[in-house]
């Protein structure tokens, strides 16, 4: 297993990264098309072991929604923040709850908050954290949603 970590190991172990940058000491981000979520997951814990995830956050950029997933590697200590997006007409990415244990929760919080999709994940339900008043159908975070819409 590789135990040295920096922006430069990343980018040579996962060749289809279209960014790499270490942002400080520590922390580094690295953003793959969504359709190589999977393998970049799958080529790090290859060469790092055990990684949990801490959250994922997603962001409505008004034509697409981006995912941040935020991995901490247990050796070398160090947080790898795996961004992907999809586009807002087509809100979905691939799950990954049979790769890093304890994922599910984040991923049902952005789909119940954001309306992004997990493919392969059939836990997924709505309403989660939003209030029960509101449809499933409705995604707080989004940016065209607006107070008052819940029926």
């Amino acid at each position: 297993m590789v135990r040295e970590m920096s922006g430069e190991t990343l980018e040579s172990m996962i060749p289809w990264a279209e960014e790499v940058r270490e942002e400080r000491t520590g922390v580094i981000e690295v953003r793959v098309p969504r359709e190589k979520l999977r393998d970049t997951v799958l080529a790090v814990k290859r060469a790092y072991g055990m990684i949990q995830a801490s959250m994922i956050t997603g962001t409505d950029f008004g034509d697409r929604f981006e995912l941040a997933y935020f991995i901490w590697l247990h050796s070398p200590k160090v947080y790898v923040v795996l961004k992907t997006s999809c586009p807002r007409d087509s809100p979905e990415v691939d799950t990954l709850v049979d790769m890093i244990p304890g994922v599910h929760i984040y991923e049902n919080e952005v789909y119940d908050l954001l309306g992004v999709n997990f493919r392969g994940n059939d836990r997924l339900v709505s309403p989660f954290l939003k209030p029960e008043t509101m449809r499933p159908d409705e995604y707080p975070l989004r940016k065209d949603w607006r107070r008052g819409d819940a029926k």
